[in-house]
């Protein structure tokens, strides 16, 4: 998950997956300015969704695996494929992407001119970018 307003296009997009496959959703541990936490989640009711587990992250904006949950490094290490949120996420992952096992797509709308030049996209743009 990403920003608290997109939980709704969030859950009916989990809740589609999740016809398919075991579904892992990562929220923040606790409010970090307007993105998802848990408490969020459980308003919205994912954590209700069939075949889905909450794994919340930690307390920290993208994914920093030096300050991640051992549940969640746990379960991130064992997926197949990883779908992350955010131009948070691909700035945090941006480092690992050679030390990454797996395609992890990144959905995010591109904010600032360093990432648009980075991966070719104009500002603006909401792209999928697959590390």
């Amino acid at each position: 998950t990403d920003n608290t307003p997109e939980l709704v296009f969030d859950k009916v997009f989990i809740e589609e997956l999740s016809k398919h496959l075991k579904v892992f959703v990562s929220p923040l541990s606790k409010p970090v300015q307007d993105d998802a936490s848990l408490r969020e989640i459980k308003i919205v009711g994912i954590d209700k969704i069939p075949n889905v587990e909450i794994i919340p992250r930690g307390d920290f904006i993208g994914i920093c695996f030096d300050r991640a949950t051992p549940e969640f490094i746990s379960v991130f290490n064992s997926s197949d494929f990883v779908i992350a949120k955010g131009m948070g996420c691909y700035e945090t992952l941006v480092d690992y992407k050679d030390k990454l096992n797996k395609k992890v797509g990144i959905l995010m709308k591109v904010k600032c001119s360093a990432v648009a030049k980075d991966i070719s996209a104009p500002i603006g743009a909401s792209i999928i970018k697959v590390l």
